[in-house]
């Protein structure tokens, strides 16, 4: 017999995925099956893997999912950029603020394109949010600007807000 007639090939691959690209349900779209009957709301929901999965891709290829959420510690900042549930910070328009400086830095047009408002302060950015989603106190008619922030949050959690951070240069 000459060559590898007879033998099987086979051969590994790693992907590393951050929590934000969602990779569990990149896997689970791939599969035959679609989607895992799980579903979660928002990106970097604690416990949507629990165990190792394995998926089969095609006949030939197979993939495995592990859990590897990043546990959102440090600054109230830090836990809302690492996916910490908006309803449980204790000042979402605090943070929401520190939020759009800290993009504006890489990106300054990012909420104008997100959003499509103008605006001269991060405040002023919530207030806007607010009122074009008919977010208002009913006894003053001012806006809710909290509802603001913890959306401008979430639409930064779902990639609806383009940021990210050049790497450094070697």
């Amino acid at each position: 017999m000459t060559g590898t007639l007879g033998l099987r090939t086979s051969s590994s691959s790693y992907i590393s995925a951050t929590p934000s690209s969602s990779p569990s349900l990149d896997l689970s779209a791939w599969t035959s099956r679609g989607f895992l009957a799980a579903s979660r709301l928002y990106p970097f929901s604690y416990g949507y893997t629990r165990g190792v999965q394995l998926f089969r891709i095609d006949n030939k290829l197979m993939a495995l999912d592990t859990p590897g959420v990043i546990p959102p510690d440090g600054s109230e900042l830090e836990r809302a950029i690492r996916g910490a549930n908006v309803d449980e910070l204790e000042d979402p328009v605090k943070v929401a603020i520190e939020l759009i400086k800290r993009v504006e830095t890489f990106n300054p047009s990012a909420f104008k394109e997100a959003y499509g408002l103008d605006y001269s302060n991060p405040y002023e950015l919530l207030e806007r949010l607010a009122l074009k989603r008919g977010w208002v106190y009913k006894s003053d008619k001012e806006p809710n600007v909290d509802e603001a922030a913890k959306a401008l949050i979430r639409d930064y959690h779902d990639g609806k807000i383009r940021y990210y951070v050049p790497p450094p240069k070697v």
